[in-house]
């Protein structure tokens, strides 16, 4: 019996090693089998799990931009176009006009 128990443990360590290499690799760091050990494939799995929350906010970020810019865009269709009496006003939007895709898309209707 105590020699079940220790193959037991041998073969416990030896899934450690390979989850903890496997993590490693996962997070970008090639070390030898030697050097692995679960505190560094621990700090690793705290590293990805930075990344992954600080990707996380940059996409929320990125989202709240597009609808910013979205918005900027049906504003600046909504505004009255620029009068060539007041020069400024074409300096002071903020996208220029979107050109129109009816008589473009109206050829794909023949």
């Amino acid at each position: 019996m105590p020699q079940e128990i220790e193959e037991e443990k041998v073969q416990l360590a030896q899934q450690l090693l390979r989850l903890s290499t496997n993590v490693l690799k996962v997070a970008g760091i090639a070390r030898p089998t030697s050097d692995v050990n679960p505190s560094m494939a621990e700090e690793a799995l705290q590293d990805l799990k930075n990344r992954i929350t600080t990707l996380e906010m940059e996409q929320e970020d990125l989202k709240f931009k597009n609808k910013i810019i979205k918005e900027k865009i049906r504003l600046s269709e909504l505004m009255p176009q620029a009068s060539p009496l007041n020069p400024r006003s074409e300096e002071n939007r903020l996208t220029p006009p979107r050109v129109s895709l009816a008589p473009f898309l109206s050829s794909f209707d023949r």
